[in-house]
């Protein structure tokens, strides 16, 4: 049958672990749902408290038990920085 986006919500699993030496911050999307899932995740990164904070979205395909790791970095900033803004979401692969 078909399953509605509470259900996939439900069972995408979502993880993120910082590592602040390196100014980065590691998401993962572990697909747990018996379909084969279309995700996208999208972050801000800002350097400073004034900079323009640049954003990266992304779209991927994660098969039935898969999992994807996406690497957000601040790397380039010289200051302060900041990874927020985190959005994901995933729906049944067409």
């Amino acid at each position: 049958g078909q399953r509605n986006n509470k259900d996939i919500s439900r069972c995408a699993r979502f993880s993120q672990v910082a590592d602040k030496e390196k100014r980065r911050v590691t998401f993962a999307i572990d697909n747990r749902c018996g379909v084969p899932l279309s995700c996208h995740i999208g972050w801000q990164v800002s350097c400073g408290l004034t900079g323009e904070p640049e954003t990266k979205q992304l779209q991927t395909r994660l098969d039935t038990s898969a999992s994807e790791a996406f690497m957000a970095s601040a790397s380039h900033c010289e200051g302060d920085w900041a990874i927020n803004e985190v959005t994901w979401g995933c729906d049944p692969a067409p």
